[in-house]
Order: structure tokens, then sequence, then C-alpha cells
């Protein structure tokens, strides 16, 4: 690893979202990384990452500059922000990125019924999709909501200098969040209550190059890496034909 590049040590992007915030901040901000991926359904490769990591969990930044790796990801993504300045991870105004951390902080501790009922794996889609529980329906609600007020803020805030993402110009927040938007889309969520802020939000995020090439990348791994392949999170909804998608359609 070269002096200046940081190395991620992660789970596969397919199945981990904690592992794709990251893997999404340093793709669009072009900070230069390596990738080290651990195979969830290898003991082998489970020691190995105990061994790499001091929590036992991904994922993990090592920087040659800190005398300790960066361990879960918003502290990662707090990390990222104080060490690049520069790139502008977060808004720099005080009541967008006030506001950003607190949804953030939001997703990174809540939203249980939507982790549990919707495992990430992307880029799946199900068909037939599972049925919802009205807790799942509750909390898909609020994202919405979040995105509504959000995007309502930003324009207010920045006026023609909006740019369009939750908080304006593309951050942080855009990236924790993209995770639920893929999940929407593998489990036919239905958005129709969404506002009109937010589902111009949610087909800006569709078509950003960034989250295409990421999805490139996750389909790339699934043709090339069928170790990294978990039944478990394949087969999750029964009686359900697991499809992958097209992301030229999909994504543009």
């Amino acid at each position: 690893m070269a002096s200046q590049e940081l190395q991620l040590l992660a789970l596969p992007i397919r199945y981990s979202s904690w592992t794709v915030r990251p893997v999404v901040l340093l793709e669009y901000f072009g900070i230069p990384y390596s990738a080290k991926f651990f195979r969830l359904a290898d003991t082998e490769s489970l020691a190995s990452l105990h061994a790499e990591s001091p929590s036992g969990l991904v994922p993990v930044i090592i920087d040659n500059d800190l005398p300790q790796p960066v361990h879960d990801s918003l502290a990662i993504a707090e990390y990222l922000h104080d060490k690049y300045p520069e790139k502008r991870l977060w808004p720099k105004d005080f009541k967008l990125r006030t506001y950003g951390r607190s949804i953030v902080a939001e997703l990174h501790s809540g939203f249980a019924n939507i982790r549990t009922d919707f495992p990430h794996n992307f880029p799946v889609k199900y068909n037939p999709p599972p049925q919802f529980s009205d807790k799942v329906v509750k909390e898909v609600k609020r994202v919405l909501t979040i995105f509504d007020t959000a995007r309502k803020l930003a324009k207010e805030t920045l006026g023609d200098q909006d740019e369009g993402f939750l908080l304006g110009a593309f951050s942080i927040a855009d990236a924790f969040y993209w995770p639920f938007l893929s999940r929407f889309f593998t489990y036919s969520v239905d958005l129709s209550g969404a506002t009109a802020d937010a589902s111009e939000y949610i087909a800006k995020m569709w078509k950003e190059p960034t989250l295409k090439r990421i999805g490139e990348i996750q389909l790339r791994e699934v043709r090339e890496h069928p170790e990294y392949n978990v039944p478990f999170y394949d087969n999750y909804v029964p009686n359900s034909q697991m499809e992958f998608w097209d992301l030229e359609s999909i994504m543009g």
C-alpha cells in the first residue's frame, strides 16, 4: 500500500450496506484507496478479519499516518471529512451540516425493521417481493419524510446553488441513504407516497454516475467471485426468483 493510500477492510459490498457507505464516499470524492474483502461464509477469512480489525467488525480504514485503524462507517465518514476538508464531505452551511449529521445518526442507529426485513443484496431484485410489516411501512415513510425535509431545507438555504442532493451537494448523507434506496428497489417497496421533492431526489440518485459505477463493481463481483455468495441472503425471500439488475435500463 502506498504511503498516501488508504486501505479499506470490508465485507463484499453486495451484502454489506456498512461497507457501501465508505466505498461511495471514497469513489465519489476521488480518494485513493485499496480494498481487502473478507468472505462471510468462510471461517478462515473471518478469522483473518478478527486478526486485522481491532473491533472484529468492518468496515475499517487503515491510514499509515494514524497509530490505530479507524473503524465503524460513521467514524470513517467523519474521519474522511476531517482528513480531506477541501472535498467538503459535509456542507459548509451550519444548518445543513447539523441536519445532515442528525439524519445520518438516525440511520446509523435506527430503522431496525428495514434492516431486519430487507437485508442488503445489491444488485438483486426479488420477484415476487415479500410482504411488508406495518413497522417497515412506518419506517419507509420516515425515510421519505427525511428526504422531503432535507431537500426543502437545501433549496431554501442554497437557492440557485442547490445541486439536488439531500443537502445540496453530494455529501455523507447521500452515501449513507443510498443503500436504503437500493433496498427499496430490491424489495419493490412502494414509494408512491413520496413528495415531489423527495421523488426528484430519488430520481437524481438513480442517475448518479458514481453509484452506477459501484453497481457495475458489484455485478462484476458476483461474476468473478462466486465464493462471496451467501445462500442465506440469496434465498431470503421464499418462493421468489432472484433477478440481477439491468443497470443500463435502471440507472441510465
